[in-house]
C-alpha cells in the first residue's frame, strides 16, 4: 500500500451529518436524527442542523512525558554543580568521593531520559469531521474515531495561510486563568481562496450559529472525496449504504 503524501489529499469538502458516532463509531442510521449518540452520548445533531466539514491533513501532536520541566531544572543544577571544581575539592576532602560519583552518574542518567523523552510531533494524516457539536478525528486509512472534542461554544478560531494550497488550523479554548490554550492545530490542504470561507464554516459550527451564505455550494464539489460506507449521509438526504464520491472540482 502505497503511502498519502500531505501534497495529494483532498481539499476541505461540505458533507451532510455523519452517520456513525464520531466519538464510539455507532451506528446511527434508522435513528430520527438524534441530537446524541444513545451509546457513548457524543453530540449527534443540533436545532441548527447536522452539517459537516471534512478536511485532510496532519495535526500537530507533541507527545512529551510529565516531570521535564523539574527534571531539566534538577539536571541544569546537577551540570551546574559538577562544573565547579571547588564542588569537587570539597566532596573529596570530605571523604564522599563516592556521593561525587553518583552525583554525576544521576545527572547524566537524567540527561540521557530528558534526550530519550524529548516531545515528538505526530506525522499521521488524519481526517477531521467538523459538526455543529464538535470535530471527531479518525487515522487517514480508517474511520474508527481517534478522539471527539465537544464544543464549548467558546472557542476561537485561527487560519493561517501557509501557501497557496496549504494552511493551518488553529482552535484555541480559553480557561479561567485567562489562558487559551491549543485543543486542536492543524495543517490541511485547502486553496487559499477558500481559506475565509472555511474558517467562517468552522466558527459557525463551534458557536452554533448559521452557516455563511453559499458554503454549501461553495464547498461541495471541493476535493476528491470517497467516502467510508455509511460514515456520511449521501447528499440527497437518503440514508444508503453505499460510498459517496464526491467529484473533484474541474
Amino acid at each position: 500500500m502505497s503511502r498519502v503524501r500531505p501534497g495529494s489529499l483532498p481539499f476541505p469538502v461540505f458533507a451532510d451529518q455523519p452517520l456513525e458516532c464520531l466519538r464510539c463509531g455507532y451506528d446511527l442510521r434508522g435513528l430520527t436524527r438524534p441530537e446524541r449518540c444513545p451509546e457513548c452520548g457524543c453530540p449527534a445533531a443540533t436545532p441548527q442542523g447536522a452539517e459537516a466539514l471534512l478536511a485532510a491533513g496532519v495535526p500537530v501532536t507533541e507527545f512529551g512525558r510529565p516531570g521535564r520541566t523539574v527534571a531539566m531544572i534538577l539536571t541544569l543544577g546537577g551540570w551546574g554543580l559538577m562544573t565547579q571544581p571547588i564542588v569537587w575539592f570539597l566532596l573529596m576532602a570530605s571523604g564522599l568521593f563516592w556521593l561525587a560519583v553518583g552525583l554525576f552518574l544521576a545527572t547524566i542518567g537524567v540527561s540521557v531520559w530528558l534526550i530519550a523523552t524529548r516531545p515528538r510531533r505526530s506525522n499521521t494524516i488524519e481526517r477531521l469531521v467538523f459538526t455543529r457539536g464538535g470535530v471527531g478525528r479518525a487515522a487517514w486509512r480508517s474511520w474508527r474515531p481517534v478522539d471527539f472534542i465537544e464544543w464549548t461554544r467558546h472557542e476561537h478560531v485561527q487560519i493561517k495561510s501557509v501557501s497557496t494550497v496549504w494552511q493551518k488550523l488553529i482552535i484555541r479554548r480559553p480557561v479561567e486563568s485567562g489562558r487559551a490554550p491549543k485543543i486542536i492545530e492543524f495543517g490541511f490542504r485547502c486553496r487559499r481562496e477558500h481559506v475565509a470561507l472555511v474558517k467562517a464554516v468552522v466558527e459557525a459550527m463551534v458557536l452554533g450559529t448559521a452557516l455563511p451564505e453559499g458554503a454549501r455550494e461553495a464547498l461541495a464539489q471541493e476535493g476528491a472525496w470517497v467516502e467510508h460506507p455509511g460514515a456520511v449521509a449521501p447528499a440527497d438526504g437518503t440514508l444508503g449504504s453505499e460510498a459517496r464520491a464526491l467529484p473533484p472540482t474541474a
